[in-house]
């Protein structure tokens, strides 16, 4: 099982979620750190994965020396396609 690392960016974006959605981010958190579950990158080349909490939210995440790292969580998917673009 790979170790977990939550920034300061995921932190903010978590705690400004309700506790319903707190705990479907926790599981779907719980169920990346598997070894053998399937990736799906942000796009080719890129160092991030993206992981599908609900229809519209999503956890952006690295993975780096056994380590998840969470970089980001966004509520709809309006907010992910402006970070995306924008980076």
């Amino acid at each position: 099982m790979y170790d977990l690392e939550l920034i300061d960016s995921f932190r903010k974006d978590f705690d400004n979620t309700d506790k319903l959605m707190q705990e479907m981010i926790f599981k779907k958190i719980q169920y990346i750190r598997e070894e053998n579950v399937s990736r799906k990158h942000l796009h080719f080349g890129s160092p991030y994965f993206i992981a599908k909490v609900t229809t519209s939210s999503r956890i952006v995440y690295k993975i780096y020396n056994q380590k998840i790292i969470c970089i980001r969580f966004f509520k709809d998917h309006k907010d992910y396609e402006h970070w995306y673009k924008k980076g």
